[in-house]
């Protein structure tokens, strides 16, 4: 039987590849269209009398009683027609939302069409709940509690002020900002950064303005920001996010110490994106031990019950021996060399601090091997290098004048 069905097709035949990928591509169009469509004949049996004589009452009736669509699957696919057909009134979907499908154009309904037209076409349908989540939250408060809101963080541009706010609840993307310098690319690293898969909609709330969408459509166009709350946008330049990431995180600081130094808050051992999986509970129920029996006691002669009465001598006890415990690093004062670290996870590993001339000479080693045998894909890394040797060199030069 198995043979019988993997046996050659008795449908239609294509010459070539070219005939069987354009027969393909109509059956696709013809699957997406065919709810905006659905959403058109349901359109035309409320608005004409085409069911008049065929023994259904309304829409809904014959709808669920032919085809098992509900009302409110019938309200969906009308509120999908009226949206996004050509017209607002057709059996054909608009060309920019073409390769949506009946699930995200459903997500779509409720939003506004200034959020639609800046929204990336490839966002998931998880990313535009996502979306809209948000922008229920901001619905939540009112104009006069924004107003009320202080500003925050040191000012600068919207966009600033957004990646202000967006960096500090994404300190694992911050953390990624020092590829910046090691790129001979700035401006994609920095697309790459914000939007790893190409295209995102990320959101951060400006305290005083509101939500802020940030909506990337991929590296070959320019961000807009949007406003959630009054529709208001402005279009960035890929090298204005490069500026404003590098204003963000220096290459001179360790990252970590960067966010510290920036937000004045501890950078967070565990990040929203890295958190560890919760192991199921065990549904197995503790164990009470069963309660000990009452042992029958066998009779005693009267003398051997006399000597158990009696209290048995007391033994001196033990002196207490003090528990071995790990000395902390500062206990060991005149022992330890100023020169030394402690690793920030606090495990004691105690090794040089590097100076300042010897990481002088370090980087001005590796500079010089880049020189000999260096490529171009690593000269952002060298200009980096370069940069913190020359801030090296200004530092000894004002030491040794002071």
């Amino acid at each position: 039987m198995d043979e019988m069905i993997q046996g050659r097709p008795q449908g239609i035949s294509f010459a070539d590849f070219t005939e069987y990928e354009k027969a393909f591509d109509q059956e696709v169009d013809r699957v997406e269209l065919g709810f905006v469509r659905i959403g058109y004949m349901l359109r035309y049996a409320l608005d004409t009398d085409i069911l008049q004589g065929s023994g259904y009452t309304s829409m809904e009736e014959f709808a669920y009683a032919k085809y098992k669509i509900d009302k409110s699957q019938a309200s969906r696919f009308i509120g999908i027609n009226r949206r996004f057909s050509e017209g607002g009134y057709s059996d054909r979907l608009k060309e920019q939302f073409k390769g949506y499908g009946v699930a995200k154009l459903g997500e779509l309904l409720t939003l506004p069409d200034e959020i639609i037209e800046v929204l990336p076409e490839e966002l998931s349908r998880s990313a535009i709940q996502a979306v809209k989540k948000e922008i229920r939250e901001e619905e939540k408060i009112s104009d006069l509690e924004v107003m009320m809101e202080e500003a925050e963080g040191s000012g600068g541009s919207l966009l600033d002020q957004w990646m202000e706010v967006y960096f500090r609840e994404h300190p694992d993307k911050y953390l990624q900002i020092r590829n910046l310098y090691l790129s001979t690319n700035r401006e994609s690293m920095a697309a790459d950064i914000l939007a790893p898969g190409g295209t995102a909609a990320e959101t951060a709330r400006i305290p005083g303005m509101g939500k802020m969408i940030l909506a990337i459509k991929g590296s070959d166009q320019d961000p807009i920001l949007m406003n959630v709350r009054t529709m208001e946008k402005e279009s960035y330049s890929w090298s204005d996010c490069v500026e404003a990431l590098r204003r963000l995180c220096p290459y001179t600081v360790e990252p970590k110490q960067a966010y510290e130094q920036h937000y004045g808050i501890p950078f967070p051992e565990e990040t929203p994106d890295q958190k560890p999986e919760k192991k199921p509970e065990s549904t197995k129920k503790k164990e009470t031990p069963p309660k000990p029996q009452k042992s029958e006691k066998t009779p005693v002669a009267p003398v051997q019950q006399k000597k158990e009465l009696e209290a048995p001598p007391t033994e001196p006890a033990p002196p207490e021996i003090p528990q071995e415990r790990q000395m902390e690093l500062e206990e060991y004062q005149g022992v330890v060399p100023e020169s030394c670290i402690v690793c920030h996870d606090g495990t004691e590993v105690v090794q040089p601090k590097e100076t300042l001339r010897a990481e002088g000479i370090r980087l001005a080693d590796e500079l010089a091997q880049w020189m000999r045998t260096g490529t171009v894909s690593y000269a952002g890394q060298a200009e980096g290098i370069a940069l913190r040797l020359a801030e090296i060199i200004r530092q000894i030069a004002n030491e040794e004048h002071s």
